[in-house]
């Protein structure tokens, strides 16, 4: 019984000395795990924090992006619409110049019907003033039988300026005849008396 009851003391003395060590060797690793879960779960923290500003700027970049898109295709729609009214406007521009120009023409094919053209006339003999001189020449020049009523000249005027040099031509003459039968009856004679002298 002494030995028995001596060994089971020693096994009750020896028991908090195994029960230590065991508290020092085996709780020490789940102490260990536990800081560096934490270690990592701030590290995870910390990365979804910056992954999540990072989202937030690409967010708000493409927000951006969406409305400098948006701003861009109201404005070509504005500017094909603006496009479109000029090409309009230019189109009826177009339409209108046509028929000025047509109108043109026929003025300028008005005003001239009434023009005489004279080759020949040496320079200056007009002496300055040409519309007068050509209401006696034209009369005298094709016969003034033939001519039951004074010539009317509107106005009359030298084409360009005369080449130098003395073989050089004399400028035609221009006159505009008042009336349109006088102008044709001129050219009659003119062709009936060609060549004419004066």
């Amino acid at each position: 019984m002494p030995s028995g009851g001596r060994y089971h003391r020693l096994s009750q003395q020896n028991r908090p000395a195994a029960a230590s060590g065991t508290s020092y060797g085996v709780d020490a690793e789940p102490a260990s795990i536990l800081l560096a879960i934490q270690n990592m779960s701030k590290t995870m923290t910390d990365r979804f924090d910056l992954l999540e500003a990072s989202l937030a700027s690409t967010q708000a970049t493409l927000v951006s992006l969406g409305n400098r898109i948006t701003e861009v295709e109201n404005a070509a729609a504005d500017y094909d619409r603006r496009l479109s009214l000029v090409e309009q406007k230019w189109l009826k521009i177009q339409s209108e110049n046509i028929s000025l120009r047509e109108k043109l023409v026929d003025l300028e094919a008005r005003s001239r019907r009434q023009n005489v053209r004279i080759v020949g006339l040496p320079e200056k003999i007009e002496n300055g003033w040409p519309t007068e001189f050509l209401t006696e020449f034209i009369p005298n020049l094709l016969g003034a039988s033939n001519f039951s009523k004074p010539l009317e000249v509107d106005r009359a005027h030298r084409l360009g300026r005369q080449s130098p040099g003395e073989n050089a031509r004399p400028c035609v003459m221009i006159a505009r005849i008042h009336h349109f039968k006088m102008k044709e009856k001129i050219l009659v004679l003119a062709r009936q008396q060609f060549p004419l002298r004066y």
